[in-house]
């Protein structure tokens, strides 16, 4: 699940993990992905020129209240080009753990060193 946990919809957000946690079974997983919190203070505007002629930039960032990042991304191949704007919300790892506890989840493990990764489990009985 791509950053979807991220929106700055509280409820939203409930709404995806309770339907993960319907969707796995006891001893099953669901991953997902997140920015690293420290993300959030370190971003800027970036371009990036893919080896096949594609371009990813992102941009228009801005923080329209506390915990929250508006910014827009850009796809370009050839000449088509495709744009859409988002509001993330930043998860530290006390209030991913809650928004899982909410839903009958916890994290099992960060797959990866910089903690992007989550696998969560059904939280035991």
């Amino acid at each position: 699940m791509s950053f979807v946990i991220e929106t700055a919809d509280d409820d939203q957000r409930a709404a995806f993990l309770a339907t993960c946690r319907c969707h796995v079974a006891d001893g099953g997983s669901v991953i997902l992905q997140r920015h690293p919190p420290e993300w959030y203070d370190a971003i800027e505007p970036i371009e990036r020129q893919l080896d096949d002629g594609r371009t990813f930039r992102l941009g228009g960032l801005s923080h329209p209240a506390p915990d929250l990042l508006a910014a827009t991304t850009e796809y370009t191949i050839g000449d088509r080009r495709w744009t859409h704007y988002f509001v993330s919300k930043r998860l530290d790892d006390g209030q991913l753990e809650k928004a899982l506890e909410q839903a009958d989840l916890t994290i099992a493990e960060f797959i990866d060193g910089d903690r992007e990764w989550v696998r969560a489990i059904p939280r035991p009985l």
